[in-house]
């Protein structure tokens, strides 16, 4: 089957209402996991009462985004 032929899926309109909630903070987050892993990487002061606060934070955001991933894999609607 040619690329002409293939039907084209278009997204749910769930999926289309949790990207219109949720870009903007996703990019904040990502703006933020960016910076402390950044930091964590660079910084050679931090204590490690900081360090660990810093790796908490980063572990918590990764946290986030698999579970924006969860809700997006359940909505999509696309059998696995």
């Amino acid at each position: 089957m040619s690329e002409r032929e293939r039907p084209r899926r278009t997204l749910s309109p769930r999926v289309l209402r949790w990207e219109d909630r949720t870009a903007w903070p996703m990019f904040a987050l990502s703006l933020l996991f960016f910076a402390g892993w950044v930091l964590s990487l660079a910084d050679t002061k931090l204590d490690g009462r900081q360090q660990s606060l810093l790796l908490g934070a980063i572990g918590v955001l990764w946290a986030v985004f698999i579970a924006d991933f969860l809700v997006r894999l359940s909505i999509c609607g696309s059998p696995l």
